[in-house]
């Protein structure tokens, strides 16, 4: 009797232990999924497909103009007819969990225009322009490798939203002249050139974001 109910206390144990591991290991599951889903808002969709308006911030922001995705290429240079929409990249940017898109346009000669991101807030989407050495090499998490004009900065940075609008935050900054670079930053941080590099490197092992050529079909 006694050996029967050591055996059923040691089952007992046994299917415990087994519920316990297998709710564990659902919850770790079900947490890793809602981490990695983001969805994309309706309303970019039809911005996307040309069925609604979004405001394009005009001005730096300081103005907010009713625009459709047609009249995007004319809000980079008015007088270049062959500027159009190339592709596009759904991605959270932000990590809020909600996709928003960046859309690459581009003339002729392939080097001017710039990107323009479209972020859904408050039932409405908001469109906000960068010049074209943005977003190169845009990585699944959101950042991606940028450079100024003049050759005296250049870095890997983030983009988020706030009440004044679109914000870009340097996760990597190198700065100099002529592209020659002698201050560097790491998270805001002073850093060595090469620790600089050395997360350069990791920044180029990152996935790249998947671009989708428009319109959309």
């Amino acid at each position: 009797m006694e050996v029967r109910d050591e055996l059923g206390e040691n089952l007992d144990a046994i299917v415990f232990e087994f519920v316990v591991t297998l709710v564990l290991a659902l919850v770790g599951v079900l947490a890793l999924v809602s981490c990695s889903s983001n969805s994309t808002p309706a309303n970019m969709q039809d911005v996307l497909n040309g069925k609604q308006l979004f405001y394009y911030a005009a001005n730096d922001g300081s103005d907010f103009a009713s625009v459709n995705i047609a009249d995007i290429p004319s809000l980079f240079n008015p007088d270049d007819a062959y500027m159009a929409i190339q592709n596009y990249a759904m991605i959270d940017l932000d990590g809020d969990g909600s996709e928003e898109a960046v859309v690459f346009v581009c003339g002729v000669a392939n080097d001017t225009g710039g990107y323009l991101v479209l972020h859904s807030s408050d039932d409405h989407v908001y469109g906000y322009r960068t010049d074209y050495r943005t977003f190169e090499n845009l990585k699944t998490d959101g950042t991606f490798i940028y450079s100024d004009d003049l050759g005296s900065k250049e870095g890997v940075a983030t983009i988020g939203f706030t009440q004044d609008g679109l914000v870009i935050t340097d996760v990597l900054s190198a700065t100099g002249q002529a592209y020659t670079m002698d201050n560097f930053m790491i998270n805001g941080k002073k850093a060595t050139q090469e620790e600089y590099n050395a997360e350069k490197e990791n920044q180029d092992l990152k996935n790249n974001v998947e671009w989708h050529e428009y319109p959309i079909s």
